[in-house]
């Protein structure tokens, strides 16, 4: 009897791991870091066009700034509270472009966790790059919401949990992105007033 349990406690746990694994899938795609200051270096390249980078800082309050680096002449981005601003020349002035109200984050939070609902080939493992381990955890998802577009996302974790690179590829019928995020957590980030 000590035989079968021992056996069927073996068998239990690689099920046991792979759902621990797709929780933490799930909390990273739905929820990401805590919400600390932070600069952000992203890289992106839209079908297969040249990459652009830019610095998002975020103070930590839901309030954050984009500022263009390369191509440094792309407008800049920024919100304060609910509202959303644009600036073309590099943050000397800048114009309202819109609102996003708590009630549209919460609808896109919403989109984000029936999509979440689809996810397949979840995966965790440890991982080393450029020397530093890391634990990566990745997945896939539809995102019906864009196109239907195949989702793959990486989250590469610190010992301590944070995402400290993220990467993304998005393959839709009519585009394909590829996003690199660098996230390095900071004491403060002061950002402008518009």
């Amino acid at each position: 009897m000590t035989r079968i349990l021992a056996a069927l406690l073996i068998l239990a746990a690689p099920v046991a791991q792979a759902d621990e694994c797709d929780a933490q899938f799930l909390r990273l795609m739905l929820d990401g870091n805590p919400e600390v200051p932070v600069v952000i270096e992203l890289t992106q390249s839209f079908n297969g066009a040249a990459p652009t980078v830019t610095r998002h800082s975020a103070d930590g309050s839901g309030d954050w700034l984009s500022e263009a680096v390369d191509p440094a002449s792309l407008p800049w981005s920024m919100q304060r509270g609910e509202v959303m601003y644009s600036s073309g020349d590099g943050g000397q002035t800048w114009s309202e472009i819109g609102r996003f109200t708590p009630e549209q984050r919460e609808a896109a939070r919403d989109t984000l966790r029936r999509e979440a609902e689809t996810r397949y080939d979840v995966a965790c493992r440890a991982d080393t790059r450029d020397g530093v381990a890391y634990q990566l955890v990745e997945g896939r998802y539809i995102a019906n919401s864009q196109q239907d577009a195949q989702m793959f996302l990486r989250y590469w974790l610190d010992p301590d949990g944070w995402i400290a690179l993220h990467e993304m590829q998005v393959r839709a019928a009519a585009y394909d992105l590829d996003v690199t995020q660098v996230l390095t957590r900071v004491d403060a980030v002061e950002l402008p007033v518009p």
